[in-house]
């Protein structure tokens, strides 16, 4: 497939672009091209151009078809091209019809993933491993009781008691939500609300908790969308708490949350250092007894990776129509922590089946290291 680079492109940008396709670091293309670190990384920036050796590495390394060897090498010298010309990209064939990440390390054959976007972190270091489509703006579903459990931990009193009224329930009936058959005048705490929306992913749970922090719907949305900019989620917008499709939708201009593969894993990354929101996650089932003012609940994850992958740490599923599967996933191995984000995945099965390849192969490139 021929990708045109515009006369005013500059080669260390569209190397920067080229290289973060191909899953590595700086080092590593240094190490593959046989020069410093520092190299690339002023290549990069523009402030430097490779040598005609150097050049010659980038392109056996980027795999440039022979017939835009010589355009290359004009590219990287000059810095930029006087017109409009391709440059093919052998690594980068696909074959039509089936969704396929790009080159993960330099020689290693790609894996097949569903998802149309995915985004694989080191947790530890905030290192990028793998960012497949990470800033396409895409609708998020559930994963957005992240926000609004991380703001209610944040914001809320967590023992204060609150009644769950039956207008709650029935809006979100209306909306074709997720409901955890919270009865109608119980008495839950916060504390315990939270369980209910991380776990099973009630919606109404949600909606009960952001009424509770804020005193309604929209201006509990409001701070939603505070706490993105806050945390500098620039491709992040809220219209309700829950992920209901179309709930909020009269009073916001979107029918939907929507965020990127990239900025969920980093809002991630920020829940998962409060010490409640990580334990939430990670538990497969939550028990609440009866008292004099609830009946009894028992809630369960919608995360079967909690049960099926050796050290998965939670964290949320997400799931309607026009979002597909969702999946926020996190899991250590011995000293390595990786996080990660699935989204608009068709079937709800291959999410965890991308999720164990990710998972997989990001401890393994981890351990090669």
């Amino acid at each position: 497939m021929a990708r045109v680079v515009h006369k005013e492109r500059l080669f260390g940008t569209w190397l920067r672009e080229q290289r973060r396709k191909r899953y590595l670091t700086q080092a590593e293309l240094a190490q593959h091209t046989n020069c410093a670190t520092i190299t690339i990384r002023k290549i990069e920036a523009n402030e430097r151009r490779p040598s005609k050796e150097l050049a010659e590495l980038l392109a056996d390394c980027l795999e440039i078809a022979p017939q835009s060897r010589s355009t290359f090498l004009e590219f990287a010298r000059a810095g930029s091209l006087a017109a409009q010309m391709p440059i093919i990209n052998v690594g980068e064939q696909r074959n039509k019809g089936e969704r396929v990440s790009p080159w993960l390390v330099q020689g290693q054959t790609p894996f097949l993933v569903h998802s149309a976007s995915a985004y694989l972190l080191d947790a530890r270091s905030d290192r990028l491993l793998l960012d497949l489509h990470g800033e396409e703006l895409l609708p998020i579903a559930s994963t957005t009781k992240i926000m609004t459990s991380l703001i209610a931990i944040e914001q809320a009193d967590l023992q204060q008691d609150v009644t769950i009224k039956h207008e709650t329930i029935e809006l979100i009936k209306r909306y074709g939500g997720n409901c955890t058959r919270l009865n109608v005048d119980d008495q839950l705490s916060v504390w315990d609300l939270l369980y209910a929306m991380l776990l099973p992913s009630g919606d109404d749970a949600a909606l009960v908790v952001a009424e509770s922090v804020a005193g309604n719907m929209r201006e509990f949305v409001k701070l939603m969308n505070h706490y993105a900019r806050r945390l500098h989620l620039k491709n992040t917008h809220f219209v309700n708490p829950s992920g209901t499709p179309y709930l909020g939708s009269n009073e916001f201009a979107a029918h939907d949350n929507y965020s990127t593969a990239a900025d969920l894993a980093h809002l991630t990354l920020y829940a998962l250092a409060n010490p409640l929101f990580a334990q939430i996650v990670q538990l497969q089932r939550y028990t609440l007894p009866a008292t004099s003012m609830h009946q009894a609940y028992s809630w369960e994850t919608t995360n079967t990776l909690l049960g099926s992958y050796a050290g998965t740490t939670g964290v949320k599923t997400g799931y309607t129509p026009e979002a597909g599967a969702c999946f926020v996933f996190s899991a250590t191995s011995s000293k390595q922590h990786l996080l990660g984000t699935l989204l608009q995945c068709k079937e709800m099965k291959h999410r965890y089946i991308d999720a164990t390849k990710l998972l997989d192969w990001g401890f393994a490139r981890q351990r090669g290291q």
